[in-house]
């Protein structure tokens, strides 16, 4: 990418990384969300003793860091840093939620066993 212009209002006739100008409503009120997704984990993780809830934090705090970039981004909508930085982020933090969603379902099962299965299994021909 090339190097990041002086920051300037959003214009758009301009080509920026984003292809349009982040809300900085938005991007607090997401920020605020997953900071307090994060925070009821954490406290949750601490108060019973379950290690496995470190993936929602983890998946929270991504999010948080990227909303952070997102927001940041909203004042100057031409930095390919903010860009580059809240795209992994925001990319990569569903992957840990979804191992604590395996890790539940890996749990549930043994507890429901088989005769509550989600699908009643049947030939797919």
């Amino acid at each position: 990418m090339p190097d990041t212009p002086s920051c300037q209002a959003y214009s758009p006739d301009d080509n920026n990384v984003f292809g349009y100008s982040p809300s900085l409503a938005a991007g607090i009120v997401f920020l605020v969300l997953f900071f307090l997704s994060a925070y009821v984990h954490l406290f949750k993780e601490f108060r019973y003793k379950t290690a496995w809830l470190d993936l929602f934090v983890v998946g929270a705090s991504y999010e948080c860091l990227g909303w952070i970039a997102r927001t940041a981004a909203s004042k100057c909508s031409y930095s390919s840093e903010m860009f580059t930085m809240q795209i992994p982020l925001l990319n990569f933090a569903p992957a840990w939620k979804t191992g604590g969603i395996y890790i539940i379902l890996f749990r549930m099962i043994p507890i429901l066993g088989n005769t509550a299965p989600l699908s009643q299994p049947r030939p797919v021909f």
